[in-house]
């Protein structure tokens, strides 16, 4: 019973740290990050629909979207 339950232990120890590496092997392979990350990121952010930067031009986008907002409302209610 003894032998069972190291075994057992060193099986589970084994998985406790080879599990990590590989997933750490895998995911950080620079094809993995070209192939998966940047396409995602195209998808989520078009070059010609960037994320703004700085303050100055997130604050003129949000408030170019409450315009845009604003307007669909009234032409919606009329």
């Amino acid at each position: 019973m003894k032998a069972k339950k190291s075994a057992l232990e060193i099986m589970r120890m084994g998985v406790y740290v080879f599990f990590p590496v590989a997933v750490f092997y895998v995911f950080n392979h620079p094809d993995f990050f070209d192939k998966f990350v940047e396409e995602k990121r195209r998808v989520f952010f078009p070059q010609s629909n960037r994320p703004p930067l700085d303050i100055e031009e997130n604050r003129r986008v949000l408030q170019e979207k409450i315009k845009e907002r604003k307007l669909k409302a009234t032409e919606k209610s009329n």
